[in-house]
């Protein structure tokens, strides 16, 4: 199965602060949640990893929504959506640009940038298979 990165959409951005010290974007509590679905089209050949990112302290507060989608060569079926590339690789593969995409928000809104850690998508899957159990 070939499996590309095709698109990345921010659909939902909320950015609040309340200071205009520009080191404000230090020391956030941070948040990220993902989930994936198939795509319902004719080929069922896409899926879409769904990410919400939270990034706060008591005076800035942002929320990310997106979306990455991506497109395969096979037709996609249901046991796709627990498979490891669904769940742990897919979600690595796109979230570099959601940390760049906030970084340069964060520096074109006048504040130093915010570098987000590397996340673990393995334990992050892990966490999330014990929370269904």
């Amino acid at each position: 199965m070939q499996i590309k990165l095709e698109h990345i959409y921010y659909n939902d951005v909320k950015l609040k602060v309340e200071s205009l010290d520009k080191n404000i974007t230090t020391k956030l509590q941070t948040t990220l949640n993902f989930k994936s679905e198939i795509i319902k089209d004719e080929e069922l050949n896409k899926f879409a990893v769904h990410f919400l990112l939270n990034l706060k302290n008591k005076n800035f507060d942002l929320a990310v929504n997106s979306v990455a989608i991506f497109l395969t060569d096979v037709k996609l079926e249901s046991e796709f959506l627990d498979s490891a590339f669904c769940n742990i690789n897919a979600p690595a593969i796109a979230f570099p640009y959601i940390r760049t995409y906030v970084s340069n928000l964060t520096l074109n809104s006048g504040f130093n940038p915010i570098i987000l850690p590397s996340f673990n998508f393995v334990n992050l899957h892990k966490e999330k298979s014990k929370k269904v159990e």
